[in-house]
């Protein structure tokens, strides 16, 4: 038997879980979604954990503004909340 925490799991392998982050935090910013731009944030957080990219999207819409942030941003945040969360795992 191993005391090994997995490695979170990545949004690449969780695209539904992704979208409803996504469609959840463009549309508190008033944001019109399309295909291109949902794939192209995608592409950016695809090796993002899933769990920080849904606590990230929590944390932004609650954020004043009606601009969606720009991507790199949310995963800067996403991966920050996602190796913390992972850190605390492992203690």
């Amino acid at each position: 038997m191993s005391d090994l925490i997995p490695y979170p799991v990545l949004v690449r392998a969780e695209k539904k879980r992704f979208v409803a982050a996504f469609n959840a935090l463009a549309l508190s910013k008033s944001t019109e979604v399309d295909a291109v731009k949902l794939n192209a944030y995608f592409s950016t957080l695809s090796d993002s954990p899933i769990e920080g990219v849904e606590e990230a999207a929590i944390r932004l819409r609650n954020e004043p503004g009606a601009f969606l942030p720009d991507a790199g941003r949310w995963r800067r945040l996403a991966d920050d909340l996602g190796l913390a969360r992972y850190h605390d795992d492992l203690d």
